[in-house]
């Protein structure tokens, strides 16, 4: 660190031989903010806590959400709890009123009490659906367990500089012509993808677990990177496909199936070039691995975040690895069965749309 703070004043106080200037670009390369990069160094990758607000948001998604009920049932079914009904209600058949109904007494409509007899089948229904969101629990994975690629500060790849301000260069992934196939197989390349409203709501609790401003999944292939639901900005129309070498994804890639912690993209040396990094004072993100049916990593469930994160805690890790698990359960199901081939999704289609010109924002 002197050698660093001597490096710093001599080139404060005397002109540069374009040899040194090249020397001290290449220092500033791998010492970003050394007294920042001190005060994470301190915190712990993962802290214990077992509050998650999965069961909560599910619920608030029955009742607020029709296109995405059938959606957040499946879902849970997904996550391993079976759903059943009560006196034979089916979704179907609840109306608005009823739901809303299950929130508290006061929001109950306005019904004659011979009305709302008749209707108690039904919210007794609709409570039993939502009663069901709220049980659901995901096993709590112990501290010593939840394993994050590089927490000891080892990287398993290396890093290639054309310049000391470009972003790395990183290697493919070794199964990388597999995972081309199931990409394609899954069709997540494709700039049309239409996607089933599960997909979109796992997706959206990612965010909302990890309290972040975005949840998605992300397809690398080639120079490329797909968002899973496809971003799009409210001045364009198109599909924003992210540059490979600009994408947090194409690291996780590399993480022997581990989540991958970013927690300030500004004081990693992979990062801190990336366009998206540079237009904010702090970026973190958190990837999950999606893995196909080989148990080759086909994507990645992102929550990405403007602010930087020093933890994640253990439910948060335990509730995103089993999101990502359920989104591989439905991929399997959409495209791995028999009749896929010639069945398409017949959702309507989901997009993320950033409300401000983030479009260099990568995952």
């Amino acid at each position: 660190m002197l050698a660093c703070d001597g490096a710093r004043a001599a080139r404060a106080s005397h002109p540069l031989h374009p040899v040194l200037r090249e020397l001290f670009a290449a220092l500033e390369k791998w010492t970003p903010n050394l007294d920042e990069i001190a005060a994470f160094a301190s915190c712990p990758w993962v802290v214990q806590s077992s509050v998650s607000p999965l069961g909560v948001n599910l619920a608030d998604t029955l009742r607020s959400q029709p296109e995405r009920r059938a959606a957040a049932l499946a879902l849970l079914r997904h996550l391993g709890k079976e759903v059943d009904t009560v006196a034979g209600v089916q979704l179907e058949d609840i109306s608005e009123n009823e739901w809303a109904a299950t929130v508290s007494s006061s929001n109950a409509p306005p019904d004659t009490v011979a009305e709302q007899r008749s209707k108690s089948r039904l919210i007794r229904g609709a409570q039993h659906f939502v009663q069901q969101c709220l049980d659901v629990r995901i096993p709590e994975i112990p501290l010593e367990k939840c394993w994050l690629a590089e927490e000891d500060g080892r990287r398993s790849y290396p890093l290639t500089y054309e310049s000391p301000t470009q972003v790395p260069l990183v290697p493919n992934h070794p199964r990388e012509a597999e995972r081309g196939e199931w990409i394609k197989r899954y069709k997540l390349h494709e700039p049309d993808l239409t996607v089933s409203e599960e997909v979109a709501l796992i997706c959206d609790l990612a965010a909302k677990e990890m309290e972040a401003d975005i949840g998605v999944a992300t397809a690398v292939l080639g120079d490329r990177q797909w968002f899973i639901p496809p971003v799009r900005h409210d001045s364009d129309s198109g599909v924003l496909v992210n540059e490979r070498k600009q994408s947090f994804s194409s690291h996780a890639l590399l993480s022997g199936n581990k989540p991958l912690l970013v927690r300030n993209a500004q004081l990693d040396v992979r990062f801190r070039h990336y366009k998206v990094a540079t237009a904010t004072s702090g970026l973190s993100f958190f990837g999950a691995p999606v893995l196909a049916g080989d148990g080759v990593i086909v994507a990645t469930l992102c929550a990405l975040d403007s602010k930087p994160r020093r933890s994640v805690t253990t439910m948060q890790y335990s509730v995103m690895t089993a999101l990502a698990k359920a989104l591989a359960a439905v991929w399997r199901d959409e495209f791995d069965a028999p009749e896929s081939d010639d069945e398409m999704v017949k959702d309507a289609p989901w997009t993320l749309r950033l409300r401000s010109p983030r479009g260099s924002a990568s995952d």
